[in-house]
């Protein structure tokens, strides 16, 4: 029997209840199995609701039109990644054209295009108001040394009027002249260089045509000038309005951002500057009852890499100072000079509570060391699947907190079944011995009936 007609015989309710939960490139290749898994699967919301287009073949531009015509007065959300030189006469010929009339009823609208095609899409994004648009993105691509950036945004993109955008993404476009009247309300803003550097960042531009914003993101290479912070009220507005700023330059926080005395009081700052010069700078604005929470991706998610991100919390001001990094290789030190854990060279003696990963607690060893922590009382270590508590005690590495009073080990993914003794061994291959009780509290971990010998600093509790 053939797979379309095995298929087929499959009761509808079945059917139905298997499409609804696929992501929508799952569900349009499972249409093509049979004529009634295609008929099912027009029924599902998520086709005509999250629509995308990835390929400029016939067939993907026809499926593309149908699925925008399905519902012609209900609202979408669109997605365009066609940004070969190749795909630009299709894009500008035919799918834009498609597109324009239905940006109405878009809630999201996502483009990653060539740059050759700037001025199409701009005139395509203005040909009618986005009256329920939430979030925009605009990546233009193939930036090229005779041309970085796109033409700057016209003020006319969605007829002036876009009363619901919140969030935007922007990539590789000039902004220096200004942004649409359209992004007024915008509160989530990405401004993404490309690859081009010596690129300015245009705070004061950003200031004025984004006056409600309280979320920035920068990407790029490098900056080495964002304007004369102390000279423009404009940028000193924008900075004390923002609540979270993210700076993800490969060369680092622009001295003159890093160095401005107003930085201090942002609440969130999230970076991948982790060089000497920068922790100087940012660690001291969290400063006094510092909570560290460390991670990296967990093994086998999509996500996994060689990350980390520590979030340096100030428990009193709830100032936070994120820092994101890739680990260091793997490092057979026997004079154990390896550098130190990014952040707490500065508030290694400020730190009150820790909060670590199985995973990342593994991977920590052979690249990172972790100073004495004589203000650390409270540590919580969340368990992984994926590593055993045998591996997490055969780390040599041990925290050396003098007055640690209580420890949470936690299982966020199922309950752990373990005994008294393994929580004994993981603590003591955790922690150097400490002169008080330590009080382990356990979420989510069984413990096991069997006896074992618990060394005498440390009290166990079930949970």
């Amino acid at each position: 029997m053939s797979r379309a007609s095995s298929t087929s015989h499959l009761p509808p309710e079945l059917a139905v209840l298997c499409l609804n939960f696929l992501a929508i490139r799952d569900l349009v290749a499972a249409m093509a199995v049979c004529s009634s898994w295609r008929a099912i699967g027009q029924t599902v919301p998520a086709f005509w609701r999250d629509i995308e287009l990835n390929s400029s073949s016939a067939g993907a531009l026809a499926l593309f039109q149908y699925r925008l015509a399905a519902k012609p007065h209900a609202p979408v959300s669109v997605t365009v990644t066609l940004y070969h030189r190749s795909s630009c006469n299709v894009v500008a010929d035919v799918v834009l054209p498609l597109l324009a009339e239905h940006i109405p009823r878009c809630t999201e609208l996502h483009l990653h295009v060539h740059l050759n095609i700037d001025i199409a899409v701009y005139a395509s994004l203005s040909s009618h108001p986005a009256l329920l648009l939430e979030t925009l993105t605009l990546a233009l691509y193939g930036e090229r040394r005779e041309r970085w950036l796109a033409s700057p945004l016209p003020p006319t993109i969605f007829a002036y009027t876009a009363p619901r955008l919140r969030s935007i993404y922007i990539r590789a476009v000039n902004i220096r002249t200004g942004l649409p009247a359209a992004f007024a309300g915008v509160t989530t803003a990405t401004f993404d260089n490309g690859r081009m550097s010596q690129l300015a960042i245009h705070l004061e531009s950003i200031s004025t045509h984004l006056p409600v914003l309280t979320d920035l993101t920068v990407i790029g290479t490098s900056c080495p000038y964002v304007g004369s912070i102390e000279f423009m009220p404009a940028i000193q507005r924008l900075l004390a309005r923002l609540d979270v700023m993210r700076i993800l330059m490969r060369d680092g926080i622009p001295a003159g951002l890093l160095y401005w005395q107003g930085l201090s009081s942002m609440r969130h700052i999230y970076t991948t500057d982790t060089t000497a010069r920068s922790l100087a700078k940012l660690m001291p604005h969290v400063w006094s009852h510092v909570y560290l929470d460390a991670r990296v991706p967990e093994r086998g998610s999509d996500q996994e890499t060689d990350r980390y991100v520590l979030r340096y919390v100030s428990l009193r001001t709830g100032i936070c100072r994120s820092l994101a990094g890739t680990l260091p290789p793997h490092i057979e030190s026997p004079n154990n000079d390896l550098p130190v854990l990014p952040g707490l060279s500065v508030l290694h003696d400020r730190l009150y509570r820790l909060e670590t990963s199985a995973h990342f607690w593994v991977k920590l060893a052979s690249r990172f060391t972790i100073p004495p922590l004589p203000a650390c009382t409270e540590v919580q270590v969340t368990l992984s699947r994926h590593i055993t508590l045998a591996e997490m005690s055969s780390v040599p590495l041990q925290l050396h907190c003098p007055y640690l009073r209580a420890v949470e080990v936690t299982s966020p993914d199922a309950v752990r079944r373990c005994t008294f003794g393994d929580i004994s061994n993981l603590i003591v291959s955790l922690f150097t011995r400490v002169e008080t009780r330590v009080h382990v509290a356990l979420r989510s971990v069984e413990l096991s009936e069997e006896s074992a010998e618990v060394v005498d600093w440390i009290d166990i509790a079930r949970s």
